[in-house]
């Protein structure tokens, strides 16, 4: 069943969340118009993912990104390269475990490789704001042989890196956690994967009674940076936000029982607040959930 939407509605975090915690394995593409009142062609970026990890990135459907990148960097000769072009069709294994068997690339180049191929590319759409996203997990990841390095990363991984590296959150500013929210973490050790050091005091600092603001004061950093590590973290399910009592308005509501019940109804009209989405994004997404895996 295919997912279709804009990062305008629903940020790609939260669509590589989504991939992992249903161990999904399909193709999410990206379309970017490169240039709308020119009306020039769009330009596609396409990961694939297998059990909710990525395992490959390209930027066309060819399946020969991942040769041609070899090849200028000269790692292999023309000849080796013609054949390698003509054998990838019948390759029953990733290309680069192929030529890591046969002594070709090392295990350092395959890092590399892995490295530009798939986490700076990813890392990159996270820039990305208008572009549409479609995801198919019926589409098969067995032909992608080529383009595969053999390496893979959670979904989630690849999520926080590409966060880390977003300079501008102008566009995720209404998804951002209010600074007066508390939050809980839902995990009580740290997760397998790596933290910053900023995330990782976040995370020891969140025991349900500070505010995001206290906690920003606590790790030393503004408000601001705190909503974003509080964005990110929350959205690869490690911390959650809650509601804190408030001294003031507890005294407000004892002296003003009216007054308690309509901010009752605000605080229950806000807290189910969320960033408006397309009504077929909404059924597409109600329909993929029920088909899990």
């Amino acid at each position: 069943m295919a997912l279709t939407g804009y990062l305008a509605d629903y940020s790609l975090a939260e669509i590589l969340q989504f991939i992992q915690q249903g161990s999904k394995t399909g193709l999410l593409s990206i379309s970017i118009e490169s240039n709308p009142a020119a009306k020039t062609a769009e330009v596609y970026e396409y990961t694939w993912f297998q059990n909710g990890r990525v395992v490959a990135h390209a930027k066309d459907l060819s399946t020969l990104g991942l040769i041609s990148m070899i090849e200028k960097r000269n790692w292999v000769g023309a000849e080796t390269s013609a054949n390698l072009r003509v054998q990838s069709k019948t390759l029953t294994a990733p290309l680069g475990l192929h030529l890591k068997s046969i002594n070709l690339i090392d295990v350092e180049q395959l890092r590399i490789l892995f490295h530009a191929q798939v986490l700076q590319a990813v890392c990159s759409l996270f820039k990305l704001q208008n572009a549409k996203f479609h995801f198919d997990d019926r589409a098969s990841v067995a032909h992608i042989k080529p383009e595969m390095t053999g390496m893979s990363v959670t979904a989630v991984e690849v999520s926080l890196l590409g966060m880390r590296s977003l300079k501008d959150w102008t566009y995720l500013e209404c998804k951002l956690p209010a600074p007066e929210f508390g939050l809980q973490r839902l995990q009580e050790s740290l997760p397998e994967y790596k933290l910053d050091s900023q995330e990782a005091q976040m995370f020891a600092a969140a025991n349900g009674k500070l505010s995001i603001s206290e906690i920003a004061t606590k790790i030393g950093v503004s408000v601001r940076k705190a909503q974003e590590i509080a964005f990110r973290l929350t959205t690869v399910n490690l911390l959650k936000e809650i509601a804190l009592d408030s001294p003031v308005l507890e005294q407000s509501l004892k002296k003003a029982p009216a007054l308690a019940n309509s901010i009752s109804a605000i605080s229950a009209i806000a807290s189910s607040t969320k960033p408006k989405v397309s009504n077929s994004f909404l059924n597409n997404l109600v329909g993929f959930l029920k088909k899990q895996k």
